[in-house]
């Protein structure tokens, strides 16, 4: 497992230190025209466009958010004589046909809001195919065949400073474990054996005497901590308002207070399991946290990689990573409570109910929670 891991970070060093022949290219990574509403003056209502002829149509609009789509753009191709309308203030007037192109972030920052309703006017509209609303990022895309690929869906936005922070997230990451590589080699291998991981054959390991929470393991708990929370930014993207990652700082930030949440979350799961475990007066609390953490650093880890692979080599889409993230998370939350209802079953005396009832405190419960967070 070891040797896999150092051959992960030989390919991660070939991916980030290659050099790639690129150019810059408008890209775009959302047709707004599903968005688009119409305006019954009859009745004073909004009703969704649903590809009625507009003839007799003088205006179209749809909502913008803001928040969303920070650091991209705003692309509207409209016929000669149109008025573009933001939050029933006039914002651009084209006089012959052509594009317009607005900054997401500058319109934030004017109007100090993260959602806009947009308007564009036209007395003479009739052809839809004359009227193109979109939202569209300047990515490098490398010059190969994979342009077309490119061209037709979504990639990274080149001007994100979340590209810097990945890199130096990711070497520091490696240095964490680089460090405990060195310093625990054994304790390491415990951790990363996988064959004990799928084993239900439960027995005691040298690597695994003492106290949970002692100085041996708690390196190794905040390195996973802070791998934890660097997966998990990818959840953020387009998915809890307010986080705006694109900016180094602010990704800096969320990552290390994301790993201190990990942590606290850590160390309150094995007070659950104490607490649990003494009240069913089970005798492998210890065991059951080690095999949690195991699998836990095992799947992350895996995770991980494949982030960076999604990330470097494939140059996905945050948004396509961040869904890729979570179906991976909600797979492993449920493998994990499988794996630990039958490893523990051959271990116990007690009957399947008894057992049952106390991994639905401290295993089941949490992860219909985790699930109902990740599903909304």
């Amino acid at each position: 497992m070891l040797k896999g891991i150092r051959l992960a970070t030989l390919v991660f060093y070939l991916f980030v230190f290659s050099n790639v022949v690129a150019q810059e290219k408008n890209i775009e990574v959302r047709n707004l025209k599903d968005e688009w509403l119409l305006f019954n003056a009859r009745d004073d209502f909004y009703y969704p466009f649903a590809g009625n002829d507009l003839n007799g149509v003088s205006t179209i609009s749809f909502p913008l958010e803001l928040a969303r789509w920070a650091n991209y753009k705003l692309y509207l191709e409209v016929p000669g004589g149109s008025s573009v309308f933001i939050n029933q203030k006039i914002a651009a007037y084209r006089g012959e046909p052509g594009a317009l192109l607005f900054s997401i972030d500058s319109i934030r920052e004017v109007h100090g809001r993260d959602d806009l309703f947009v308007t564009i006017y036209n007395p003479d509209l009739k052809n839809e195919n004359n009227l193109h609303t979109s939202i569209i990022q300047t990515a490098r895309i490398q010059n190969s065949d994979q342009d077309d690929r490119n061209e037709a869906g979504a990639v990274r936005r080149s001007d994100s400073a979340f590209d810097d922070f990945f890199g130096v997230a990711v070497i520091a990451l490696l240095a964490m474990y680089a460090t405990l590589l060195n310093m625990d080699k054994k304790r390491m291998r415990g951790y990363y054996n996988i064959a004990r991981m799928f084993s239900m054959n439960i027995r005691e390991e040298i690597t695994f005497k003492g106290k949970v929470f002692d100085g041996s393991n708690i390196p190794f708990i905040v390195a996973h901590s802070f791998l934890v929370s660097f997966v998990g930014l990818f959840i953020l993207f387009n998915r809890v308002e307010g986080f705006y990652l694109h900016r180094f700082g602010v990704a800096l930030l969320t990552w290390t207070v994301g790993a201190g949440l990990v942590f606290i979350l850590l160390a309150l799961k094995y007070w659950l399991l104490s607490l649990i475990g003494e009240l069913f007066k089970l005798p492998f609390v210890v065991r059951h946290y080690h095999e949690y953490f195991r699998m836990s650093t095992v799947f992350f880890t895996a995770l991980f990689f494949i982030v960076l692979t999604q990330f470097l080599s494939l140059k996905s889409d945050l948004d396509n990573i961040s869904q890729i993230v979570v179906n991976f998370v909600i797979i492993f939350l449920i493998i994990r409570v499988v794996a630990l209802y039958f490893k523990f079953i051959r271990v116990t005396g007690f009957k399947n109910l008894y057992l049952f009832s106390y991994l639905c405190s401290t295993e089941i419960l949490p992860m219909v929670v985790g699930l109902k967070i990740l599903n909304n």
